[in-house]
């Protein structure tokens, strides 16, 4: 029997650098890609996608157990990725980041890892459990199976948590992002649904490993 589907634990950050002008209404549609299928260019179930330096498209297929590459105008580029798990195989993957060398984080939902790729998909290393986002050299993980988030260097060395427990919350972390201020946003699926917001995530200036972080939760 199938596992029931659910948002992949972990979730990279994602810092703004520059913002761009205010628009005076939403953005224009342009065109849209893809069909239900098996082939290059089709999905099942795509979940997530992250845009490279270059405006490549990585796109999260889940049901296909592989990540898809376009260019920006949607044409078919490469593909990685078969269901298992080995190195460079999936079990559901559900969230996907870049940093800014070009590396590509997979979150797993079932093999509950997160996976490190080059740009062309080359397997580099993996570890723990969850989905991803990286920012100043830090990846950080919502974990709503133990109620907690995690921050990793890029490396998958542990620098801290935050323990919902140690704050006298029930917490199920299922999203996360970092603001242009170094604040941190967690998404909690526990009490119906609700945001919670920290204070600025310490910056990994150097190969140095934090304690666990509290939190100035508000």
């Amino acid at each position: 029997m199938q596992k029931p589907m659910i948002r992949l634990t972990f979730t990279l950050l994602t810092l703004v650098l520059a913002s761009p002008a205010p628009a005076a209404g939403p953005p224009p549609y342009l065109y849209s890609w893809g069909t239900g299928g098996s082939g290059d260019g089709q999905f099942l179930t795509c979940m997530d996608a992250a845009v490279g330096a270059a405006g490549n498209v990585y796109v999260t297929d889940l049901q296909n157990q592989r990540v898809q590459v376009f260019s920006s105008d949607g044409t078919f580029l490469f593909k990685w990725g078969s269901y298992g798990q080995g190195p460079g195989q999936f079990y559901n993957p559900t969230g996907i980041a870049l940093d800014a060398a070009g590396n590509v984080y997979m979150a797993e939902q079932f093999n509950d890892r997160v996976q490190k790729f080059s740009a062309s998909g080359e397997f580099l290393t993996m570890w723990g459990s969850g989905g991803v986002d990286s920012v100043h050299g830090i990846v950080v993980v919502g974990d709503d199976g133990l109620g907690r988030v995690r921050a990793f260097d890029t490396g998958g060395n542990h620098l801290w948590d935050i323990v919902g427990f140690d704050l006298g919350l029930a917490i199920c972390p299922s999203g996360v992002a970092l603001g242009p201020d170094g604040s941190l946003y967690v998404v909690d699926q526990c009490a119906y649904g609700r945001v919670l917001k920290f204070g600025p995530v310490p910056v990994q200036t150097t190969s140095q490993t934090w304690g666990r972080i509290k939190g100035s939760y508000r």
